[in-house]
């Protein structure tokens, strides 16, 4: 019996067993740290979603301003609040699917009364300037149009719906909800 032959033979499953180990180590490192950061991502949505609800005031103040044909400081916190979203999603803190189930309607009906306050923003300020709201909300389209299995120019919200919408977003002046 050669004794070599085993010991050598020995050394090679020892560290085929501890490059086999390293690899199960590291994927399961690596699924945690994923499961981690999405865990992480649905608790700030849900801090965003709160916050949201806290903007009650604020949001009916900026639906005023819109239906007075001016956008103010009430509409600009609306615009940066939407801005910040986009710049977590973008930056892959916030899951884009969950952005779009959790914001897709109230971010369409503001960039739909605010686009054009933007742009001009945008082109005194420069384009960086809320330039991640924009950003998203041309994905949170794509993602409706695809879910909702329509095109582009089939999606909402249509004019009736967005001056709904303004009125529901006001109403909460004398709500509060």
């Amino acid at each position: 019996m050669d004794w070599n032959a085993i010991a050598a033979f020995a050394s090679s499953v020892t560290a085929l067993a501890a490059i086999a180990t390293a690899l199960i180590v590291f994927r399961q490192v690596k699924q945690e740290a994923k499961l981690t950061r999405y865990a992480v991502g649905i608790e700030t949505l849900l801090r965003f979603e709160a916050r949201w609800d806290d903007l009650a005031k604020v949001r009916a103040h900026a639906a005023a301003e819109i239906q007075a044909g001016k956008c103010g400081r009430y509409i600009v916190e609306v615009i940066d609040f939407f801005d910040t979203i986009g710049t977590l999603t973008k930056k892959g803190v916030l899951d884009k699917e969950l952005v779009w189930h959790t914001f897709y309607w109230p971010m369409a009906n503001y960039w739909a009364v605010c686009q054009d306050f933007v742009r001009e923003t945008q082109s005194e300020e420069g384009t960086a300037t809320w330039a991640d709201y924009a950003e998203v909300m041309s994905e949170m389209k794509a993602t409706e149009a695809d879910r909702s299995k329509r095109s582009l120019a089939e999606i909402g919200p249509s004019k009736s719906q967005v001056a709904e919408f303004m009125a529901d977003e006001k109403a909460r002046l004398t709500t509060g909800r």
